[in-house]
C-alpha cells in the first residue's frame, strides 16, 4: 500500500466522520400549520347609541390547505436561509378537536405542551429533532398605517378587516376615500423539543395592509379596493411577513 493511496483513505475517513457529526448535530424540524382552516371576514360595526365597537364576523372556510401550505412553505423557507443543513418536514391537519385546542389558546401560552403531545404522533414519521408549530394569535386590530395603526376589536388567524366609514387619504398620492380594507395575519410560531415535547420559545406576529378604494380606478366600497386575484396575494404576503418575522426568533431559542 502506497503512502499517497493511505492518504486518500486518510482524508475520505475523516470526510466521512465530518459527515456522520454533521448528521447528528443539524437540527431537523417538524413544520405543522394550523391557520388556514377558514379566514375570516370582520366588518367594523359602531353600536348604536355609543362608541363601542361591534364587530361583525363572517367566517370563511377554506376547502383546501393553501393556505397552511403558504404558511408552512414560508417557515421552511426562512428555517433553510437560516439554517442551511437543517431538515424540514411539512405537515397540516384539519381535525376538529386539534382546531378548536388551538383556537381556545390563541390569546395565552397555557396548555401549549398539551396541543403539541396531541400533535406528536401526527408528526412522528419526520423523525424531527424539533417541532415548529404556527398557529393563530389574538390580539387587538392594529392595522398598519404609515404614520400609525387603524382599527377597533380583536382579530385571530388569517382575514381581512372592513371599514366602510373612516375616511383614508393616502399621503403619498394625495387620493382619498372612504372606508378601507386591510389583509391581516395575526400568528404566532412556536418552537418545541420533540424529545419532551417541552416548549422552547413563542412569538407572534402581527401584520396587515390598508387599501382604501380611493387605490382603485373603479372600487366604489371597501371590498371592491382589491381584485379576487389580489385578495389572495394579500393575504400570501402578510402571512410570508408575519412568519419572516416571528421564525428567526423562535429559532434563537433551539
Amino acid at each position: 500500500m502506497t503512502i499517497h493511496f493511505m492518504r486518500r483513505l486518510l482524508v475520505a475517513a475523516a470526510l466521512l466522520a465530518g459527515t456522520a457529526a454533521n448528521a447528528q448535530t443539524s437540527p431537523s424540524y417538524a413544520i405543522m400549520s394550523m391557520v388556514g382552516d377558514k379566514m375570516t371576514l370582520v366588518i367594523h360595526q359602531i353600536g348604536t347609541g355609543s362608541r363601542l365597537n361591534a364587530n361583525r364576523r363572517v367566517d370563511m372556510p377554506m376547502p383546501d390547505d393553501t393556505l397552511d401550505g403558504i404558511a408552512a412553505f414560508a417557515a421552511d423557507d426562512a428555517i433553510k436561509r437560516l439554517q442551511p443543513g437543517a431538515k424540514t418536514s411539512l405537515f397540516v391537519t384539519r381535525d376538529p378537536k386539534l382546531l378548536a385546542l388551538q383556537d381556545k389558546l390563541a390569546d395565552s401560552t397555557g396548555n401549549l405542551e398539551t396541543l403539541a403531545q396531541q400533535l406528536k404522533d401526527l408528526v412522528a414519521s419526520a423523525n424531527a429533532t424539533h417541532l415548529l408549530l404556527i398557529s393563530k394569535y389574538r390580539a387587538d386590530a392594529r392595522l398598519r398605517l404609515v404614520d400609525g395603526s387603524i382599527g377597533g376589536g380583536r382579530l385571530t388567524g388569517l382575514g381581512f378587516y372592513v371599514d366602510q366609514e373612516t375616511r383614508i387619504v393616502d399621503r403619498e398620492t394625495g387620493r382619498a376615500g372612504t372606508g378601507f380594507i386591510s389583509p391581516y395575519a395575526y400568528l404566532s410560531v412556536t418552537l418545541f423539543d420533540m424529545t419532551q415535547m417541552r416548549l422552547l420559545r413563542r412569538e407572534a406576529a402581527t401584520e396587515s395592509d390598508v387599501v382604501s378604494p380611493g387605490d382603485s380606478a373603479s372600487a366604489v366600497v371597501p371590498w371592491d379596493a382589491l381584485t379576487s386575484q389580489q385578495k389572495v396575494d394579500a393575504i400570501k404576503r402578510v402571512t410570508q411577513r408575519a412568519i419572516d418575522a416571528a421564525v428567526p426568533r423562535v429559532l434563537e431559542a433551539r
